[in-house]
């Protein structure tokens, strides 16, 4: 489930990129409609200077005029079609992030009594060991004193018999 909300966090973030730099482009597509309207301004000071030009030249110098700017409108409508794609797809991922936020919580909810509960085992285990280990020093002391006892006495007999 996290490894899901990790990809859709991505996924927003990879958007947001792609939004931010679709919006970088605008003004280019701008810049390039300012510079056809220029360029047209300037082919029509020349026609003006030129009246001498044959029709048939200005025929097609606006007729590469119009394939430009045709070409640029198509330009603009495919980004236009590309930002509306890029931002459905931003507000279709934060309603699935505001769907799967309560889901988030919930199971954050349910980590944290499992932890609790968890850390409550433990401290009894605690006890439990702290006292095992207590017993076994005892023992291990009793045994330790019995040894020494034993081989007080063994010595003792045997210094006995030494000395008879």
């Amino acid at each position: 489930m996290a490894e899901k909300l990790k990809r859709k966090k991505a996924k927003i973030k990879e958007l947001d990129r792609a939004l931010k730099q679709s919006t970088k482009i605008l003004p280019v597509i701008v810049g390039i409609f300012a510079s056809l309207l220029g360029v047209i301004s300037t082919y029509q000071e020349i026609n003006k200077k030129n009246e001498t030009q044959n029709i048939g030249t200005q025929i097609e110098n606006l007729d590469d005029i119009s394939k430009d700017l045709k070409n640029l409108q198509t330009f603009v409508e495919s980004q236009k079609k590309k930002l509306i794609s890029e931002n459905e797809a931003l507000e279709n991922l934060k309603k699935e992030k505001e769907n799967l936020k309560p889901i988030i919580e919930a199971d954050k909810k349910i980590l944290e009594a499992v932890f609790l509960e968890q850390e409550k085992r433990q401290r009894k285990e605690v006890w439990y060991e702290r006292a095992f280990g207590f017993f076994i020093g005892i023992l291990s002391s009793l045994v330790a004193s019995l040894i020494f006892i034993w081989i007080g006495r063994k010595r003792k007999v045997k210094n006995e018999k030494d000395s008879e």
